[in-house]
């Protein structure tokens, strides 16, 4: 197991030297964190961590929101300051349930919403999300069911947007932690599996969570450096 450490440990140092030049390497160190940090076998724990230190304690996160491109659609933690050193420390479980992203949009109410087929508006009838997609090199969309006429249709990210600017007050909010972070891009991103569509937790970390992989990896090489393994 130590061995595996190592090299797992390797092969992260090597992928955040690489990962500058070239972004795909974010698909390898999710795959190493996943191993590292939040592994299952048959729906059983089966980190890497724990099998070389008996309950590891890890830094908790700054807890420092901020409003993501100056919206209050997104609040986030920025990954270059993630982790308090050196003062509370947490439990692997516990320290992987950390919230550092947070979507203030629901988008299930989605307002002024108009069926392309029989143009009428969310507020006459029901519109049902179908699921939310996006494409490499072009817009994103959410395809949704009209409830009337059962017509499909799609409708871009950023008039979801612009339709939520200065209404996220009373709203669902999603929340996504450091596992999620780690688990979505390994499993639905490339890390080893990859997903053609994505729902919201997946379409978040799809686009900004390479700077938290990034901000996990460099934090655990340094945290392994600190430590001593009998």
């Amino acid at each position: 197991m130590k061995i595996q450490l190592s090299e797992c440990l390797e092969i992260i140092s090597l992928s955040l030297d690489t990962v500058k030049d070239n972004k795909a390497f974010n698909k390898v160190l999710a795959g190493q964190l996943r191993v590292l940090l939040c592994d299952t076998k048959f729906g059983v724990e089966n980190s890497l961590i724990n099998k070389v230190i008996s309950n590891p304690l890890l830094d908790c996160t700054t807890n420092n929101f901020v409003s993501y491109n100056n919206t209050r659609l997104i609040e986030f933690i920025q990954p270059e300051s993630l982790f308090k050193k050196n003062e509370s420390q947490l439990s692997l479980e516990t320290w992987l349930s950390q919230k550092v992203i947070k979507s203030n949009i629901f988008y299930e109410s989605l307002e002024n919403c108009t069926c392309v087929y029989c143009r009428r508006f969310e507020g006459e009838h029901e519109v049902i999300i179908r699921d939310f997609a996006t494409r490499e090199g072009e817009k994103c969309f959410i395809t949704m069911m009209c409830a009337f006429c059962g017509a499909s249709f799609e409708v871009e990210l950023n008039d979801i947007a612009n339709a939520y600017e200065g209404k996220v007050e009373n709203v669902k909010k999603t929340t996504i932690t450091i596992k999620d972070i780690i688990k979505n891009y390994a499993n639905k991103n490339g890390g080893t599996h990859v997903d053609s569509v994505l729902d919201i937790k997946g379409f978040l970390i799809a686009e900004i969570g390479d700077r938290y992989i990034q901000a996990i990896s460099q934090y655990m090489l340094e945290y392994f450096s600190e430590i001593e393994m009998s």
